[in-house]
């Protein structure tokens, strides 16, 4: 019972496992991301559970891959193993994994596009919307492949040039998408244009819902940090 200590309340909403330690720096210097996230070299990682803690804590795992190489059968075995004992596993890496939530990611800015994303979604979420449960749930226990499509806001051009983006990313597949997340990241204390965001970003559902109409579109506001005044859109497609 000692391992149900107050640091287990402490702890990082999402600890993020590298493989790049030259990306655990440039992570590190990101505030939204160091802020939520505890990050760890992957030999320093422990993927067994030895306390009771470990065994019943809340923590979102994001392992970071950057080297295809480093995706090997045994690598893969043993993230799908500790996935069991998590509530939740997202796997970034050049390489989609049919087993294992997964973003394909193939460089460094993405993979760091895509984690300030993940960080504001989990952990900056408004109150009313949705827990960190209902998050892992539609993030995490789906089969295949999540696809991730971002804007930074400054007009209705963004959300044109982020349609295209959608376009080009649907094309090919069989369009049998379950359900995406339009995740909406505002400054801190921001109070103008709100009406006219969020019809802005109801084009996107609009757009999604006559590609796919079986689709179901969830919006969700989150708040940026402090120091962040740019406004994020994100479509989560999975």
């Amino acid at each position: 019972m000692e391992s149900f200590s107050i640091d287990s309340i402490k702890r990082k909403m999402i600890k993020v496992v590298c493989d790049s330690r030259s990306i655990i720096e440039v992570l590190s210097q990101d505030s939204t991301i160091s802020s939520l996230c505890e990050i760890v070299y992957w030999t320093e990682m422990s993927w067994s559970i030895n306390t009771m803690e470990e065994m019943f804590g809340n923590q979102l795992h994001i392992i970071v891959v950057t080297d295809a190489q480093d995706m090997t059968n045994d690598f893969v075995q043993q993230v799908s193993n500790f996935e069991k004992y998590t509530s939740g596993i997202i796997l970034i890496s050049p390489v989609v994994v049919e087993q294992i939530p997964s973003i394909q990611a193939t460089s460094r800015e993405v993979i760091h596009s895509i984690l300030h994303s993940l960080s504001l979604l989990v952990g900056r979420n408004r109150p009313g919307n949705l827990s960190l449960q209902d998050i892992a749930t539609l993030l995490l226990n789906v089969d295949g492949e999540i696809k991730v499509l971002q804007t930074a806001y400054n007009d209705s051009s963004n959300i044109t040039n982020l349609c295209e983006k959608l376009t080009a990313s649907l094309k090919g597949l069989d369009k049998h998408c379950k359900s995406c997340i339009i995740q909406i990241s505002m400054p801190e204390g921001y109070k103008d244009h709100d009406g006219h965001i969020q019809a802005e970003t109801w084009e996107i559902d609009a757009y999604i819902r006559n590609m796919m109409p079986d689709t179901g579109c969830y919006f969700c506001y989150s708040d940026n940090m402090p120091d962040d005044r740019q406004i994020h859109i994100s479509v989560f497609l999975h």
